[in-house]
């Protein structure tokens, strides 16, 4: 499933605080909206059309009157969205390159990698490159002096082997990706330790043409070669750090048993219920498929880890689909439909089944159907 997405009414999952776009001060807009698109904080979302258009608008307003955080921030969301992409897209390259002008490292790093994947079928490796050096002068500069969180975009600038991250140290760019990866993730840095993890995982994929051009692979060989253990020790450095997603990793690593972490459904279950906790979707529904027996690819160590609960598993998913999560809005539908965990709710059952249809879950929208109910998704 689908990991990062953007917050009704701009919110920050892990603090369980919420800002009214209409009422919120600039700084607050763009903060909460910079933050809610980080995929630590799992995914965002805004519930309903009209409070998800207006919020992205007063962003791009207050990215015209020189907010980067806006910029970037909504520029991300319009290229994370699926609702007229080529549109979204060109939208996205805007906003993150008004935001690249303001010597925003991380926006450039953005345009980096969009253009040289052809994001929209724009885009040249030359004007990739463009913006990778950029990244990685701001970013550089940031980092020199103490941002760590700097420092991590600067080695994602530097796994897309931007010529300038090596200069004046010796070291090729993926090498020099790496040793910051390491360095801040031993610091209990917890972006650092998520990203050295996925990147690793990501360069087990790499293989072929099709990865000659993808950027994700450019330093394949090098992170292939990082240990196992190594990865797991990032992965639970990220979870100690509170970042969801580091959790969901490493509650794979219990679950088949890898080099330290031994094999464990219980530890698998409580790792991913802290995940849910941190607003990570994903980590909801599979521990609910859990609770509920529900078969859907779930391990079989983590399913006899835990007994049916059917309300267990109808909490999670509420949790899930408070979050954003589509899978998680289904199954919740499904809960209320039938009387599982909640009591029989028919008018809830829709309005969830319907929340998924419009997050794009293809089987909740058949469920609509089934029930004669409207599909509240545009022309339809």
């Amino acid at each position: 499933m689908a990991t990062i997405l953007l917050a009704c009414v701009v919110a920050c999952v892990a603090a369980e605080t919420v800002v009214q776009p209409d009422h919120a001060d600039d700084d607050a807009l763009c903060g909460m909206l910079s933050r809610s698109a980080d995929p630590g904080w799992g995914r965002w979302r805004i519930y309903g059309s009209a409070t998800q258009e207006r919020t992205l608008r007063q962003a791009e307003a207050k990215c015209q009157q020189g907010h980067v955080d806006c910029c970037r921030s909504a520029g991300v969301v319009y290229r994370e969205r699926v609702v007229a992409p080529e549109v979204e897209l060109a939208k996205a390259r805007k906003l993150l390159g008004a935001a690249c002008e303001m010597e925003d490292g991380e926006a450039c790093r953005q345009l980096a990698v969009m253009y040289a994947s052809r994001e929209g079928g724009v885009g040249s490796e030359a004007e990739a490159s463009e913006y990778r050096e950029k990244a990685a002068l701001w970013l550089g500069t940031s980092c020199r002096i103490g941002d760590a969180r700097a420092c991590v975009q600067l080695a994602n600038a530097c796994a897309g082997r931007a010529p300038s991250c090596a200069a004046g140290r010796g070291l090729a760019p993926c090498d020099r990706a790496l040793s910051l990866y390491r360095a801040y993730c031993v610091t209990g840095d917890a972006e650092a330790c998520r990203s050295l993890g996925s990147l690793v995982e990501e360069a087990k994929q790499c293989a072929g043409e099709a990865a000659a051009g993808d950027e994700r692979c450019a330093c394949a060989e090098q992170l292939r070669a990082v240990e196992e253990a190594e990865v797991v020790a990032a992965f639970r450095r990220a979870c100690d750090g509170r970042d969801g997603h580091g959790c969901v990793e490493l509650s794979r690593r219990y679950l088949v048993g890898a080099p330290g972490a031994l094999q464990s459904g219980g530890v698998a279950a409580s790792t991913f219920e802290r995940a849910c906790t941190l607003g990570v979707g994903e980590a909801c529904v599979i521990l609910g498929w859990a609770y509920a027996k529900e078969e859907h690819g779930v391990d079989a160590a983590l399913s006899a880890a835990v007994p049916k609960d059917l309300l267990s598993a109808a909490k999670l998913f509420a949790r899930g689909c408070e979050v954003g999560d589509g899978y998680a809005c289904w199954e919740l539908g499904r809960a209320y439909l039938a009387g599982r965990g909640f009591r029989a709710d028919r008018g809830q059952a829709v309005e969830y089944l319907r929340r998924a249809c419009q997050d794009g879950v293809d089987n909740a929208c058949e469920d609509l159907v089934k029930l004669g109910a409207t599909l509240g998704v545009s022309g339809q």
